[in-house]
């Protein structure tokens, strides 16, 4: 028997491999900017939660709201105009499916925009594993720790027998708020180096999850 009942997903960089596309939208704009471009490499080093803090990183002057949402619609336009591209990656379906076997209920809990979210799923032919796709109600990425609140509020389980899977260390905050346990995949929009550390087990694929 499964330790767990409950497996909450991260969508970005866990399920999908999008960190390549991240990365070149963004150096999109900031040779626009004339700003230095970034590597897949320091793209990892430096990406987090909220992501206006990394934007500011980068060079961004986004002090004032309205530059934000131009600088942040920027990036979801070109977002959205590849994001047929990116796939699943390669154990994603083996492992929704051998879990769906068991008798796990799965939910996918993301800080991408609900509508998009919904469809993007929907189109990578895997919204049938899941009983809740969750996303947020805007575009702006600010995090997803209230939203994992309300989540686990709504399951009304032990937070014992849930296990949330992610690729960023954000991750590991929205699993505090629900209270329990988060297991991070190596392979998505933070560095190995950086998950290591932070003291949760840390996977390079979904073969070595243990539920």
């Amino acid at each position: 028997m499964s330790k767990y009942s409950h497996i909450l997903w991260d969508w970005n960089g866990t399920l999908i491999d999008d960190a390549w596309l991240g990365v070149a939208v963004m150096n999109e704009m900031l040779e626009k900017k004339k700003l230095p471009t970034i590597t897949v490499e320091h793209y990892r080093a430096v990406f987090g939660f909220p992501v206006r803090d990394y934007y500011k990183q980068l060079g961004f002057s986004i002090e004032e709201d309205p530059v934000w949402e131009e600088v942040a619609n920027d990036f979801i336009g070109g977002y959205h105009r590849r994001m047929h591209e990116v796939k699943l990656f390669p154990d994603v379906t083996a492992t929704l499916t051998m879990l769906k076997e068991r008798g796990l209920t799965q939910i996918i809990l993301s800080a991408m925009e609900q509508n998009t979210l919904s469809r993007h799923v929907a189109a990578l032919g895997i919204a049938q594993y899941f009983s809740i796709i969750q996303g947020i109600d805007d575009h702006y990425a600010n995090g997803k720790e209230h939203t994992a609140q309300a989540m686990g509020e709504r399951l009304g389980v032990d937070p014992k027998r849930i296990l949330f899977v992610g690729d960023s260390l954000h991750d590991i905050e929205a699993a505090r708020r629900i209270g329990c346990d988060c297991c991070l995949c190596s392979r998505g929009h933070q560095s190995k180096e950086r998950l290591l550390a932070a003291g949760v087990p840390v996977v390079d694929s979904f073969g070595e999850l243990t539920i």
